[in-house]
C-alpha cells in the first residue's frame, strides 16, 4: 500500500467508486450530444479507534541479567535501564506494524475490516467489494499436496488465470502481485507448468 493519505481531523473519509464501465454513445452529427450521468462515488466517513499499546516498567530489570547478555555480565545498571526502554520501544513499533498489516490483510481477503476492543462497540469497514472476488476453496476445489510421477497439474495457474480475468471484470482493476502462505506457496509450486524460474505456456502455432 504505498499511498498513504493522513486526515488532520479525528474521522476518515473512504471514498468508494461504485460507477460502473461505460462506453461513449454514438449519434449522428446533426444532433445534439446525448446527455451522460457523472460517474458516482460514495463516501464513507469513520471515526477510527486509538492504539494505545501502554508499557508498565519493570524496576528490576536493570539488575538483572539482559536478554543476550553472557551470564555474569558486567553492563552497568544505568546502561541497562537504555537498553530495556530502547527494547520496549522497538517492540512498541513492531506490534504497530504488525496491526496495520493484519487490518491491510483482512482488507486484501475479504474487503472489509473488522474493528473490536475495549470499550468499542464492533465496526465493520467495508469496502464494497464484489462478493465474487471473495473466494474460499474446499474439498475437491482445493490445490493438490502431493502429484504423482508423470502426471499433470496445472489447477493453480488456471485458477490465478481465471481470477486475475475476474478481478478486472469486477473492478477495473488489474492485479500485479500474488501473495501465498507457506501452504499456498507449497501447493503452487506443485503446478507442473512450473519451472524454478518461469511459467511454461503452451506452444504457439507458427502460423497464427
Amino acid at each position: 500500500f504505498p499511498n498513504v493519505i493522513e486526515s488532520d481531523t479525528e474521522f476518515v473519509a473512504i471514498d468508494v467508486d461504485v460507477g460502473r464501465r461505460r462506453m461513449a454513445p454514438f449519434c449522428s452529427p446533426l444532433v445534439a450530444g446525448k446527455l451522460v450521468e457523472s460517474r458516482r462515488y460514495q463516501t464513507n466517513i469513520f471515526k477510527p479507534p486509538y492504539i494505545k499499546d501502554k508499557r508498565v516498567p519493570d524496576l528490576r530489570k536493570p539488575i538483572r541479567r539482559q536478554i543476550g547478555e553472557q551470564i555474569g555480565g558486567n553492563i552497568p545498571a544505568a546502561d541497562k535501564a537504555a537498553l530495556n526502554m530502547m527494547f520496549e520501544m522497538t517492540d512498541q513499533v513492531d506490534v504497530l506494524n504488525r496491526r496495520q498489516e493484519w487490518m491491510a490483510a483482512n482488507a486484501m481477503m475479504t474487503g472489509t475490516i473488522t474493528v473490536v476492543g475495549e470499550g468499542l462497540d464492533p465496526e465493520v469497514i467495508d469496502f464494497q467489494r464484489d462478493s465474487a472476488l471473495t473466494i474460499a476453496l474446499s474439498g475437491a476445489d482445493k490445490w493438490p499436496l502431493a502429484v504423482a510421477a508423470g502426471a499433470t497439474n496445472n489447477k493453480p495457474t488456471q485458477d490465478i488465470e481465471r481470477w486475475q480475468t475476474l478481478i478486472l471484470q469486477k473492478s477495473g482493476a488489474v492485479a500485479t502481485d500474488l501473495i501465498f502462505t507457506n501452504a499456498s506457496w507449497a501447493a503452487f509450486r506443485l503446478d507442473t507448468t512450473i519451472k524454478d524460474n518461469a511459467i511454461t505456456f503452451p506452444a504457439l502455432s507458427p502460423y497464427g
